[in-house]
């Protein structure tokens, strides 16, 4: 069962309506505290709802730190289960696939990565832990938005569902967060825009997610010194490619320095592509002879041209 203090502890009070007896209950309750520090002006408006900082004839209350943090914790756990980056970055990793040598591929992602990065870099690097100038930590940013929307704050301590049976199967994040959202025709009406912010939130934790795989495929390859093909695959894939009249490398093919070139692009042994290129080329019965050569063709479809790909498919269907 998920613990929440805070939670639901009201009832039914309303927080846009500061009085005497508001007050008492929130200081009975602990969420709010008398702010006892000096800053040095007079303040002589009083607040009209309870936030962050709230002004009642003549005194200051601070809204309470745990509070706070239990909203900020909930949200959190919300932004975690609810954010999906997988099909986003399935596609980036799918289209990697055009790309065969390593080189290419890195530059691939690198391009990649700067595309799903933010164009506007300021929020998302205090998102990152790279603020400057400010606030440098999300959690400090998420804080104020929170403490600054009374309608969230109203709907939290008055939350009414909290304790249903029924609903134990469901996370309490997961139940909040769909109750306030059918009442976001309120937030809007009070120029409330906290699910502005929640968007956003949802929207850079996704964005992390992405970076962060990106980030590791580019390292991943950095790090490798072996081609993801095998000589033959390769083999397979600069024959359908020169069958299919498609330029894929600067020197001509087949060719010595063609063979060469192969070999550098996939860091592999040039001679032993040749042999396998000279095994499959002259010999369709070779190159087609079981499913174990099918499945190598399969596996560089992704890598050709069109033209190579409508080639590679006419004989794999020859394959039984």
């Amino acid at each position: 069962m998920e613990q929440t203090k805070f939670l639901g502890c009201l009832g039914n009070i309303n927080l846009f309506e500061v009085n005497d007896r508001l007050i008492e209950i929130l200081q009975t309750e602990k969420i709010i505290k008398k702010d006892n520090r000096d800053y040095g002006i007079e303040i002589t408006d009083e607040s009209k709802s309870i936030t962050l900082l709230t002004h009642y004839k003549g005194n200051s209350y601070e809204l309470s730190s745990e509070l706070i943090d239990e909203i900020y914790g909930l949200l959190k756990n919300y932004v975690m289960r609810v954010s999906d980056s997988y099909h986003d970055f399935n596609d980036i990793s799918f289209n990697s696939n055009a790309f065969l040598d390593k080189a290419s591929k890195i530059d691939y992602y690198k391009t990649q990565y700067q595309k799903v990065f933010p164009k506007d870099p300021q929020q998302f690097s205090i998102y990152r832990g790279q603020g400057k100038n400010g606030l440098q930590e999300w959690r400090d940013y998420c804080e104020l938005w929170i403490a600054d929307s009374t309608t969230l704050l109203n709907h939290y301590l008055n939350y009414k569902n909290h304790t249903e049976k029924e609903q134990f199967e469901i996370p309490i994040e997961l139940r909040f967060v769909q109750y306030i959202k059918g009442h976001e025709t309120e937030f809007i009406a009070l120029n409330d825009d906290f699910f502005d912010f929640l968007k956003l939130w949802i929207q850079f934790q996704e964005t992390d997610e992405i970076l962060e795989k990106i980030t590791h495929e580019i390292n991943d390859l950095s790090n490798s010194n072996t081609s993801e093909l095998s000589a033959l695959e390769i083999a397979y894939y600069a024959y359908y490619q020169s069958e299919s009249k498609t330029k894929f490398l600067n020197n001509v093919f087949p060719s010595e320095a063609g063979h060469k070139e192969l070999g550098d692009k996939f860091n592999r042994d040039w001679n032993n592509i040749k042999i396998s290129y000279n095994d499959i080329s002259n010999n369709r019965d070779t190159r087609l002879k079981n499913n174990s050569r099918k499945k190598k063709i399969e596996k560089i479809l992704p890598y050709l041209s069109e033209a190579g790909q409508e080639l590679a498919r006419e004989e794999i269907n020859t394959i039984y």
